[in-house]
């Protein structure tokens, strides 16, 4: 039992308190969690996922189970659902839910069971980062109580206090408490583990039940029971147990826990020369009789003696240092000293390698994002605590304006994180998930090897691919195109290899945004009278407007250096990325984009020849184990596409590089 003199001193917190804290503590490592995935989904090709926190989610039913789906065989399912969580566009898991739902009058029944899906949809057994949420919120918890509290707790002012005095708990009473939690909430942190690495879905269904409500049933008890015990003012049985207490602490409270938090050293000093130095007299051995002792008003104790030894930048982040000196040079001096540092990195390095190096330009977007994340945050802590012990010494309203600014500064990082950040880096781990939005990518050898059909999105990857066929096709001599666009980088690697090999380029039906730099790269260039070449700006995800300004000069540059003029190159560049431009056969005569056009009725001569193709899928027709020649004809040589292409084709992995197939999504 806790000490009745207690509820005289102190007011427990309430249960609403108690649980918005939680809350904030849950939600806190929720966003950490689903970063995280954020990153690992793509790099892991959907292995690693988070399906837990705040996101957008799109779901679409099937018609049928996946391949390598296993469920009981009495299951009946008639729903099968596939669903995609997402931040901005950018996926952090996917799951196949399989459900069974009766409905027996008013009374609808519905038993589910939910495979985790990778980023193709394919059945794997993966990591879900949602079971740590849980054991993570228990140790966060348990590593602070001791202290100040997390941020949950500091938000919402609980403190977690020893039940006999109030004073701050130590680490065996914490231990003793959170020990006796994990006991309870044991089996919910052991089963969700089971579920996600173990086949358990072959189990008969009572079992599954049984084990479930095996695993949550004690923990909803207990938590039942410790919330009455909240809600009427009481200790819970895990702090009886432990001897502690959570208490609602007042501002004033808050103010000088954080002081003797900081001085602790100087505080153990002071309780070795005896109680006689903590209350004034040097003869007096204890507190005037009636004078209350509670850990919630300390007396003043003076700077710790190690305060000058501490560097820079903890004496900034505690708000040692003056406010001019924290807010000008720390806040002013060195923020535009750091910002200018990683715009030239982010410049040199990140934008270098967007398109062209997706993966190290991820790790690096999100390197610099966390370094900004933490300066701003070493400032603006720095610059708060500063400015309220200038307000606390009465010099004037500027520790006030000092506020405000730090106030403005953080919701300025965070829109442009939210509007700049968080959007490149989705658009850079799209592209090293396979671009996916831009929809499936072919190549075809038609006309006997003289020939190969790109159609498709340009992804990250294909121009690698390009380059295989072209060193195992020495007969071709035209380059067929049907696409919407893409990666202009891809595009502009592609249309290199056509220009140095010295091919043609074909389009009978459209070729647009970023297919046309590929188009540009053919000697000879042409098109039937019905297809469609577009143009419009260049962007991605996250540019700014000085980017995108920078971005279509880069463009109009490229196109001029391909043979256009510049009136051309900035009319292309006039239509929103929205929109498309497409100029009439005269004008693209006329600024030589195309060299002829051939009429629609009689068709492009190239495609006269036999469209039987070589290679459509898999790198290469095969029979078996060999590939497939073509058969002898007058008008082209026999085509045969070496084994070790083929072979490094159908076995290459989607997830950085190679896509895994020739015909397919990436």
């Amino acid at each position: 039992m806790t000490d009745p003199s207690l509820s005289s001193n102190f007011k427990r917190a309430g249960v609403w308190r108690r649980l918005a804290a939680l809350l904030i503590d849950v939600m806190i490592i929720a966003v950490i969690l689903q970063l995280c995935a954020l990153v690992l989904f793509p790099l892991t090709h959907g292995r690693i996922q988070f399906a837990d926190g705040i996101y957008a989610i799109n779901c679409s039913k099937l018609d049928s189970l996946p391949a390598g789906v296993a469920i009981p065989a009495d299951f009946n399912a008639n729903v099968i659902i596939d669903c995609q969580n997402s931040v901005l566009g950018l996926l952090s898991a996917r799951t196949l839910r399989v459900q069974r739902v009766t409905r027996d009058g008013a009374i609808t029944k519905e038993i589910h069971i939910d495979s985790m899906l990778d980023a193709d949809g394919v059945p794997i057994v993966g990591l879900s980062l949602g079971i740590l949420l849980l054991p993570l919120l228990l140790v966060w918890r348990f590593a602070l109580d001791d202290r100040q509290g997390t941020p949950g707790r500091r938000i919402c002012r609980t403190r977690l206090v020893r039940a006999d005095d109030g004073s701050v708990p130590s680490a065996s009473e914490v231990r003793r408490r959170y020990l006796f939690l994990l006991a309870i909430l044991g089996p919910l942190i052991i089963w969700p583990v089971i579920l996600s690495f173990f086949p358990v879905t072959a189990l008969p269904e009572n079992v599954l039940i049984a084990i479930t409500l095996a695993s949550y049933g004690p923990a909803l008890i207990v938590g039942l029971a410790a919330w009455r015990q909240v809600y009427v003012r009481s200790d819970t049985w895990y702090d009886r147990f432990a001897g502690t207490s959570v208490i609602r602490a007042e501002r004033s409270t808050i103010q000088l826990e954080s002081a003797s938090f900081s001085t602790a050293p100087a505080m153990d000093r002071f309780a070795e020369a005896g109680p006689a130095v903590l209350f004034g007299d040097a003869g007096q051995t204890a507190p005037p009789e009636g004078t209350p002792i509670s850990a919630a008003s300390p007396p003043p104790l003076p700077p710790p003696a190690d305060q000058g030894k501490r560097s820079y930048i903890a004496r900034h982040w505690r708000g040692e240092l003056s406010l001019p000196l924290s807010y000008w040079v720390n806040g002013g001096l060195v923020g535009v000293i750091a910002g200018a540092t990683i715009a030239v990195i982010a410049g040199l390095i990140v934008h270098e390698q967007f398109d062209a190096e997706p993966v190290p330009a991820l790790l690096w977007m999100s390197a610099i994002w966390l370094c900004v994340a933490l300066l701003t945050l070493w400032q603006l802590v720095g610059i708060w605590r500063s400015a309220t012990r200038y307000r606390a010494a009465g010099k004037g309203r500027w520790g006030l304006v000092a506020k405000v600014m730090v106030a403005l500064g953080a919701a300025s990082t965070l829109l442009q994180f939210f509007m700049q950040g968080l959007p490149q880096i989705a658009g850079v781990a799209e592209i090293v998930a396979g671009d996916r939005s831009l929809g499936p990518h072919q190549f075809k050898v038609l006309a006997y090897g003289e020939m190969l059909e790109f159609s498709g999105g340009i992804k990250f990857g294909v121009a690698k691919e390009l380059e295989d066929f072209l060193s195992a096709m020495p007969e071709l001599k035209t380059v067929r195109l049907d696409s919407v666009g893409g990666r202009i980088r891809e595009a502009q690697k592609m249309s290199d290899l056509i220009k140095a090999h010295g091919l043609s380029t074909l389009v009978e039906k459209q070729c647009l945004s970023a297919c046309t730099i590929v188009f540009l790269g053919g000697k000879d260039r042409a098109i039937l009278s019905s297809a469609k070449l577009g143009f419009h700006q260049p962007t991605y995800r996250g540019i700014t407007a000085a980017e995108r300004s920078r971005s279509v000069a880069a463009e109009e540059e490229r196109l001029q250096k391909l043979g256009l003029s510049r009136a051309f190159a900035e009319r292309a560049n006039k239509a929103e990325p929205s929109s498309m431009w497409f100029p009439e056969g005269s004008e693209l005569l006329r600024e030589h984009v195309v060299t002829r056009i051939v009429p629609a009725q009689t068709r492009a001569p190239a495609k006269l020849m036999s469209d039987a193709p070589i290679s459509s899928s898999n790198g290469a027709a095969t029979q078996g184990n060999e590939p497939v020649a073509a058969p002898a004809s007058p008008q082209a040589a026999v085509v045969t596409l070496p084994r070790d292409l083929v072979q490094r084709l159908q076995s290459s992995k989607p997830a950085n590089r190679v896509p895994s197939s020739i015909t397919g999504q990436k």
